[in-house]
């Protein structure tokens, strides 16, 4: 993928009923859009299936890219971690929670 105009940083927790869906959207809306774009999952030490369907995810979108730790540390930490981990820096945050609706208000 070429340099990144624009990185949605996702923190998640124990979101495996909603994060494909959520994602799904998200990349729908966005591919509109012709941005050249990632998006940061940011697994916030979720107990359920979060992670590994937001990787199984990742790995048939090349957009997508996963960040996850053991330990719960805060939607604020999950925020921050993308971008020491290098994601671009002109980002949104996004909630990766099943009320979210990323294709309303775009």
């Amino acid at each position: 993928m070429s340099e990144v105009e624009l990185s949605f940083v996702m923190p998640a927790y124990n979101e495996g009923d909603s994060i494909e869906g959520v994602l799904d959207t998200l990349d729908r809306v966005v591919k509109d859009t012709r941005l050249r774009y990632e998006v940061a999952v940011v697994d916030d030490g979720s107990i359920d299936s979060t992670r590994v369907k937001a990787i199984e995810y990742a790995n048939g979108n090349e957009h997508v890219r996963v960040i996850g730790y053991d330990r719960n540390a805060g939607k604020g930490y999950a925020s921050e971690l993308p971008h020491l981990k290098g994601v671009a820096s002109t980002s949104s945050w996004l909630r990766a929670g099943s009320h979210s609706a990323p294709n309303k208000g775009i």
